[in-house]
């Protein structure tokens, strides 16, 4: 098989997966969720991110993300929405 149609299968399969996730409303990998500063008084932000099948990573980071930034504490979620909804329980 060639390299343009193993990209060609690629990219068709990349639309399918796209249907199926538009259809089960799922979030694409990386998609930011939820981004928030966790208080006033600080510098950490409180972020969801998709992980592309369902679920999601929340991270409680510092700096400037997502370009420069330390990740200060990180969880996976089965779940987009019960990472979304224990994000929001963080922020004040």
């Amino acid at each position: 098989m060639s390299k343009q149609s193993q990209l060609e299968r690629a990219r068709t399969l990349e639309r399918e997966a796209g249907r199926i996730r538009e259809n089960l409303n799922v979030s694409k990998q990386g998609e930011i969720l939820f981004q928030s500063p966790k208080n006033m008084w600080c510098d950490d932000e409180v972020v969801v991110e998709a992980d592309g099948s369902g679920g999601a990573t929340l991270m409680v980071v510092v700096g400037n993300y997502p370009a420069d930034y330390n990740i200060m504490r990180q969880t996976h979620f089965t779940s987009e929405d019960d990472a979304c909804e224990k994000a929001e329980s963080l922020v004040r």
